[in-house]
């Protein structure tokens, strides 16, 4: 099983029983891999929704070494086909989701090689990264502006505390 689809078990496996959750299917693949090779391919705005009540939470998960390229206006006209790790429609699907009362969406980021796991609110990543000079955000960028899941490590897998990010992510936005 490959490390993204470990996290995404992980984090599913890590939900708090007073939450609900739920990983959106993924799109149908070209036989080749990828979705290029579909031609009319949809893309999912984000991976998965969590609720707790009374928070909607829209999430994008990542998983990466070290750090995560993303997509960026200005980085359209450029002139190689670079391939993002953060994709436009999951920026773009997660500030729509953004926009609701009660909607609380971002990407949760974890870094392998330094055992990481961070949230990123949408509004805040588009903050943070209209301000890089470079293509990619690294742990010490998203610890900046985001919040720090704990995790705790099991013999292969880890468990997240998503108690006490719920509780974090919504002490700005009332209850």
């Amino acid at each position: 099983m490959n490390t993204g689809k470990r996290f995404e078990q992980d984090f599913a496996a890590s939900v708090p029983n007073n939450a609900y959750f739920q990983r959106l299917k993924d799109p149908a693949q070209a036989f080749g891999g990828g979705s290029s090779g579909t031609r009319f391919s949809l893309h999912n705005p984000y991976d998965c929704f969590m609720y707790a009540y009374p928070h909607f939470f829209a999430l994008e998960l990542k998983t990466a070494d070290r750090s995560m390229t993303f997509w960026r206006t200005d980085f359209e006209n450029s002139e190689s086909k670079q391939t993002f790790n953060i994709k436009k429609h999951q920026i773009i699907g997660l500030q729509k989701a953004a926009a609701y009362d009660g909607v609380i969406a971002g990407f949760v980021l974890n870094f392998r090689n330094a055992e990481t796991t961070c949230f990123v609110e949408i509004n805040h990543f588009v903050e943070t990264v209209g301000k890089l000079e470079k293509k990619s955000i690294n742990q010490m960028d998203v610890l900046s502006c985001g919040l720090l899941i704990p995790q705790k490590k099991l013999k292969v897998n880890y468990r997240y505390d998503l108690g006490s990010f719920i509780e974090e992510a919504t002490a700005d936005k009332g209850r």
